[in-house]
């Protein structure tokens, strides 16, 4: 048997990696301790290279696809808040990865987007300066015309000025601290990965995957929880888009000790959603720390190109491939630029590439 039991719907059907149900605890558990007992697997913290897999903001949010909701509900239930397309299919991969590798991964360690209402991607962190009402989801957010607005720029291609409801002066600031450093425009998401919410937690399929992980290989894992600080952004896992505004901290460039973990295990696998946001920012955060540690360091990395997809491009950039709101051409260049630098860029069915120990 290739497969336990609990993956076998999952095999021959991809699509269901994007499939919400109450996850399968105690039967998943049943077939880890007798799938470690058949094959023999030591424990976790033998393993002589240590490899870590980080599957990043694999949720609800992101993934469930709303080809597999099935609910009679007086309502049409709809997918992931902020749906990637291809993320169900991205997520079965994936895991079928973890399965096909559990005998070399040492540890998993997913990220959780986390979100909280009032922030300042959100809508109801804004109000228009006039009407009072929200902007609408996908409104880019331009710099300050004066001390305490902005100018959004809507889908639609119209424009209004809009005032943040809190901390207005800092807000207002926050696009032009995003060019600053070379980051994508301020865009207001739909409302995902809300703590506490649906949308928050972990694909079930890759739950039940990372359960099964634990018990088999005898080791824990260890979830990171990112996104929580009102006045930025938190796309990447080791730091913040922007630590602070007119001198007052927001953020964080660098979660303290997050590299130095990293630097245990001798590789390191990304893969997750969105390619063009979160897998990207903290591939790049990653990257740029382990430079300027010591370049051969990058040879650790290794990122999953068939276990990630794109947000689609905000409307209106789609024909524009050197738009960062062309989201899809912001994804295959930070594959081409990855590769170039020495990351591992393969698919999830490829063999993992030999450690490589730093000078």
């Amino acid at each position: 048997m290739r497969y336990p039991e609990f993956f076998h719907p999952f095999a021959q059907a991809p699509h269901l990696g994007g499939a919400l149900y109450a996850t399968r605890e105690e039967e998943v558990a049943a077939q880890a301790r007798a799938w470690r007992e058949t094959h023999k697997l030591k424990r976790a913290e033998q393993d002589e290279h240590r490899v870590l897999v980080l599957p990043i903001d694999v949720q609800v949010g992101f993934c469930m696809d709303p080809e597999t909701v099935a609910a009679n509900l007086p309502w049409t239930p709809k997918g992931g808040a902020l749906y990637v397309p291809g993320s169900a299919q991205d997520t079965t991969r994936a895991c079928r990865f973890i399965l096909d590798n559990l005998a070399r991964i040492t540890t998993i360690a997913p990220s959780l987007d986390t979100h909280q209402v009032f922030q300042i991607f959100h809508a109801d962190f804004w109000a228009h300066s006039e009407s009072g009402a929200p902007p609408p989801p996908f409104t880019v957010m331009a710099s300050a015309t004066e001390a305490s607005e902005v100018v959004g720029h809507h889908p639609d291609g119209s424009s209004a000025p809009y005032r943040a409801r809190r901390s207005p002066e800092l807000a207002a600031a926050y696009p032009a601290a995003l060019e600053e450093v070379g980051a994508a425009p301020l865009t207001i998401w739909p409302y995902h990965c809300r703590l506490g919410s649906t949308h928050h937690a972990l694909m079930p399929i890759l739950s039940e995957v990372q359960l099964f992980h634990s018990i088999a290989r005898d080791t824990p894992a260890r979830f990171d929880m990112k996104g929580q600080r009102p006045l930025t952004e938190s796309y990447g896992v080791v730091g913040d888009e922007v630590a602070q505004l007119q001198g007052v901290p927001v953020g964080e460039k660098a979660r303290p000790g997050y590299i130095e973990a990293l630097l245990e295990y001798e590789q390191i696998v990304v893969f997750g959603q969105a390619l063009s946001h979160c897998v990207k920012a903290t591939v790049d955060q990653i990257a740029a720390a382990f430079s300027a540690i010591d370049p051969a360091l990058l040879q650790r990395i290794t990122v999953l190109s068939d276990c990630c997809s794109p947000v689609s491009p905000i409307p209106g950039f789609e024909g524009d491939p050197e738009s960062p709101l062309n989201f899809p051409a912001v994804g295959q260049k930070a594959l081409a630029k990855w590769a170039g630098m020495g990351i591992g860029v393969q698919a999830s069915t490829d063999p993992l590439r030999v450690p490589v120990q730093a000078g």
